[in-house]
């Protein structure tokens, strides 16, 4: 999938293209999904496929760790689409042990990211990362599903969801 395209179509669509993103902010909102993950894990908020299958039911996963990742790499998607990056592979951070380690590695990257002379290397290493830390730590381990659920979502929201930026 050209995620990248369709990530920062959604986002223009919704209005939070109006006035571009400084690289710094789009990377502070990358880590305020990453920190929302966290908060999931505080509250138990895994998604259970297959309760979600049988009452087709989103709030089952809106709010868990799965949705929050999502919304991290559809916002570094949109950053991509945005400058016309390619998705390629790209080796993750290196993970120390723990999901609080690992979870900072990432952030610590993305703080990174804003002083990278190599953002399009960097934004396809912190995809990966993410999606290591997801295999490792999720319950629910498709990513294209929450994705494309999150995307279905966020077209229902109305302009910038109704936020300022």
């Amino acid at each position: 999938m050209n995620y990248p395209f369709i990530c920062h179509n959604a986002a223009v669509a919704n209005g939070w293209w109006e006035e571009p993103k400084t690289k710094a902010m789009n990377y502070a909102l990358v880590i305020s999904e990453l920190m929302e993950a966290l908060e999931a894990v505080r509250k138990d908020r895994y998604t259970d496929r297959e309760a979600y299958e049988k009452a087709q039911d989103f709030s089952l996963v809106k709010d868990t760790f799965e949705d929050e990742l999502g919304d991290a790499m559809i916002r570094i998607f949109d950053w991509m689409g945005w400058n016309s990056y390619a998705w390629k592979k790209a080796p993750p951070v290196k993970f120390r042990g723990t999901l609080e380690e690992d979870l900072l590695e990432i952030i610590q990257r993305a703080i990174d990211a804003t002083k990278s002379i190599s953002e399009e290397y960097v934004a396809n290493e912190l995809l990966a990362s993410i999606e290591l830390f997801w295999q490792t730590y999720g319950k629910s381990k498709d990513r294209d599903f929450h994705i494309q659920k999150k995307l279905e979502f966020n077209a229902t929201r109305g302009h910038k969801h109704g936020k300022k930026f």
